[in-house]
C-alpha cells in the first residue's frame, strides 16, 4: 500500500469513526462497549450466524467475513459459529443485514439474539461519501470492520472506553469517542491489562492494514478465551497469558 494511499485510508478512518459513535449513542449496539459486560456475556459457546435478504452479487464479500472471522476470533478460541446462510423467519441468530447506505455497527454480545438486525455491514463503502480511503483497499476494509465487529457481537467492547485507559489515548479521541457509561458500569469486566494494539481499540492505528494472521493482539486472544475458552478443549486460562488476565476475581459469572 503506498504512503499516500496509506494517508487517505487513515484520514477516512479518524474522521469516520466519531460519526459511527454518535450513530450509537442509545440502545444495545453502543450502549455496551470496551473489556466486557457482565450482563451481555454469551453463555453459550456455539452462536448462529445469517445473512437478512442477502445477493448473490455479494456472495465474495460474505465469504470474505465469514473467512476473516474464522481466521482470528473463531480460530483463537473455544468458539462457535454455526449457519451463515440466508436468515429464516424466526431464526434465532446474529442477523447480519448489508446495505450500501449502512454504517458498520453491531449489538453487543447476546443482546444480538434479541436484535433484528443484530449488525449492519456495507461492502461498498469505497463508494460511500466519508469512505474514501477504502478506495483500492475495500478487501482490507470489509475484513477488519468485520473482525471489529463481530468483537462486539462476542462481546468486547472498547478498549478505550476502559478506566484505565491512558492520557495519551484520550487525548486523541473526540469526547464522543468514549463512553463514560461503560467505564462506571458496576458488572465492568477487564479480562487483560489495558491493550494498545486491540483491535477493539480507536486508538490502535496498525490494525488497518495487518493481515489477519496478526489482526488480533495478544491480549485479544486472551480475553477471547476467557469468554469462550481455549481452542479445541473450550476449558478457560487458570493462569495470565500474554501478560494478560489481571483480573480473574471477576472472569467467570
Amino acid at each position: 500500500m503506498s504512503n499516500c494511499r496509506m494517508n487517505n485510508f487513515w484520514r477516512t478512518i479518524l474522521m469516520v469513526i466519531p460519526m459511527m459513535v454518535s450513530a450509537f449513542a442509545s440502545g444495545a449496539e453502543t450502549g455496551d462497549k470496551g473489556a466486557t459486560l457482565g450482563r451481555i456475556r454469551w453463555d453459550v459457546r456455539t452462536i448462529n450466524v445469517c445473512w437478512v435478504a442477502p445477493l448473490q452479487a455479494h456472495a465474495a464479500y460474505r465469504d470474505m467475513v465469514k473467512n476473516a472471522v474464522q481466521a482470528t476470533w473463531v480460530k483463537q478460541s473455544g468458539l462457535q459459529l454455526t449457519g451463515w446462510g440466508e436468515c429464516r423467519q424466526g431464526e434465532k441468530a446474529v442477523r447480519i443485514v448489508v446495505g450500501a447506505g449502512e454504517w458498520p455497527r453491531a449489538s453487543v454480545g447476546k443482546t444480538a439474539y434479541l436484535s433484528d438486525p443484530s449488525m449492519w455491514l456495507n461492502f461498498e463503502l469505497d463508494k460511500k461519501r466519508g469512505f474514501e480511503g477504502c478506495s483500492g483497499n475495500l478487501d482490507q476494509c470489509i475484513r477488519v470492520i468485520a473482525v471489529h465487529e463481530f468483537g462486539h457481537v462476542l462481546g468486547l467492547i472498547h478498549e478505550q472506553d476502559r478506566p484505565d485507559t491512558p492520557d495519551e489515548c484520550q487525548r486523541s479521541l473526540s469526547v464522543d469517542q468514549i463512553s463514560l457509561r461503560n467505564r462506571d458500569a458496576a458488572d465492568l469486566q477487564m479480562l487483560t491489562r489495558y491493550d494498545a494494539k486491540s483491535v477493539m481499540n480507536y486508538c490502535n492505528r496498525e490494525h488497518w492494514a495487518a493481515k489477519l494472521e496478526v489482526m488480533l493482539s495478544a491480549d485479544d486472544i486472551a480475553a477471547i478465551r476467557a469468554l469462550f475458552g481455549e481452542p479445541e478443549t473450550g476449558s478457560r486460562p487458570t493462569r495470565p497469558a500474554a501478560g494478560g488476565l489481571q483480573h480473574l476475581h471477576n472472569l467467570v459469572r
